[in-house]
């Protein structure tokens, strides 16, 4: 993250990573590999040839956040296509399986964001302190620079904090339980989202928590691949996170390659 949001990239903890995005799978591997610097690179064993049949699979229908939104019948469905193929492949079956907090996932990510290295507040304003109350009287007006959603973040770090003791227990014990369920095999399909991509604001005025389908493996720091699944009945992209334990993001990168050559990967939102 050297040079990204005035880091230095010697920072000891943060959730904050850089990732590769591509709209083809097999681009992800020589992407990460220009990426991460070259002690990484042994860790992470990106050369290794994986096999899928020797991999364990697990599935989570719904993350349990109470103010999220339902997830929706097409994501479901999708879902459900998902672990069907690979049971099929690997001839196993896919769990279905529960970890321990991750109804609080909006707990974690709001005390979280408190403890990275670089201050949200003086990072929106390239190293000044902004008044956010200001800020959202301006952004109804149509005076202010910066985004209603990074106006939400701006009054979100002045709201009440969290009870520290409490979040940092459910963070261990929801870490620990995802490393003894995933170990050094396992894989879990996650829905990116509850629903496809709606208007503009609405996730903001009305399901603020919806992106914690996501945000949670920030908080715990472990790889992701976000995988295109083909549109919706709308028009709008599906897609499915492929999720395994830290240094293990040659397995994410191999089923994201396996999921997009049987689900058919990206398509155009739209015919010219």
């Amino acid at each position: 993250m050297r040079g990204c949001t005035f880091r230095t990239g010697k920072e000891q903890s943060t959730m904050v990573s850089a990732g590769p995005m591509s709209r083809h799978a097999e681009d992800l591997l020589p992407l990460l590999k220009v990426l991460v610097c070259d002690e990484k690179k042994t860790s992470l064993r990106l050369d290794e040839n994986v096999d899928l049949k020797k991999l364990r699979y697990f599935y989570i229908s719904e993350n349990g956040v109470v103010a999220s939104t339902p997830v929706n019948s097409e994501t479901q469905n999708q879902m459900k296509k998902v672990t069907r193929y690979f049971e099929e492949l690997t001839e196993q079956d896919v769990v279905k399986t529960k970890l321990p907090g991750l109804e609080k996932s909006k707990n974690m990510w709001r005390y979280w964001m408190t403890q990275e290295p670089a201050n949200f507040n003086r990072l929106m304003g390239n190293g000044d302190e902004i008044n956010p109350i200001v800020e959202l009287l301006k952004k109804l007006v149509g005076q202010s620079d910066f985004s209603m959603a990074g106006i939400f973040g701006l009054i979100d770090g002045i709201l009440p904090a969290e009870k520290e003791k409490i979040v940092k227990d459910v963070t261990q014990k929801l870490e620990e339980a995802l490393n003894e369920l995933l170990g050094d095999d396992g894989i879990l399909f996650f829905h990116s989202n509850p629903r496809t991509a709606p208007f503009h604001y609405h996730p903001l005025f009305l399901k603020f928590n919806d992106f914690h389908y996501f945000s949670i493996f920030n908080v715990l720091k472990v790889p992701v691949t976000q995988v295109p699944l083909g549109l919706d009945s709308n028009g709008l992209p599906l897609g499915i996170q492929v999720v395994a334990t830290k240094n293990r993001d040659r397995h994410c990168i191999a089923v994201a390659q396996e999921l997009e050559r049987a689900f058919g990967g990206w398509v155009p939102p739209f015919q010219n």
